[in-house]
């Protein structure tokens, strides 16, 4: 998307307006949810269209999912924001997050027969009424430099058996 001169944005269903700046020009995204309110992003920004599977373009918003080619971490990555009222799970291997900051506001799981690796080092945000829950059988295996921030109210589970791993050797934080 790109404009040479102000742009203005109508949500009608809310009376929503979103006025751009006077020259805008890619990548961000420009989003309009399901109650009507216009929300635009400075960075490739991936959300739920509805409640399903991480790996099916019907889940997201605008019928593309954030795969590696759209979120490569040497070009910056992405964002994945997990809105309230959305269930999103990622089944078994059938897909790498790649965004670099992921805020849960909803429900994010992650299952699988095995563990789950993350190949980038990215920042998950657990807000108030967020759950990230990890639902494989032998735990995630983290990239270094990754944090995960669990917000007042909000919830990080894990199976009692598992364990957070650094697959690269490394010393790992936890503080409250």
């Amino acid at each position: 998307f790109y404009s040479s001169q102000s742009t203005k944005i109508i949500s009608t269903s809310t009376n929503s307006i979103l006025i751009l700046s006077s020259t805008i020009y890619g990548p961000y995204t420009l989003t309009v949810d399901l109650q009507g309110t216009i929300q635009n992003y400075s960075s490739i920004t991936f959300l739920p269209y509805q409640s399903g599977d991480f790996g099916q373009n019907a889940t997201w918003l605008g019928g593309l999912l954030p795969t590696l080619d759209r979120c490569s971490p040497t070009d910056g990555g992405c964002v994945l924001i997990i809105p309230a009222g959305f269930k999103v799970t990622r089944h078994h291997n059938q897909s790498t997050i790649n965004a670099v900051d992921v805020h849960i506001y909803g429900f994010f799981e992650i299952s699988s027969s095995e563990s789950y690796t993350f190949h980038y080092s990215m920042t998950f945000h657990i807000y108030n009424g967020g759950i990230f829950q990890d639902s494989t059988q032998n735990g995630f295996r983290f990239h270094i430099n990754t944090s995960i921030i669990v917000y007042t109210g909000g919830t990080f589970i894990i199976r009692s058996t598992n364990a957070i791993y650094s697959y690269k050797e490394k010393n790992a934080t936890i503080s409250s």
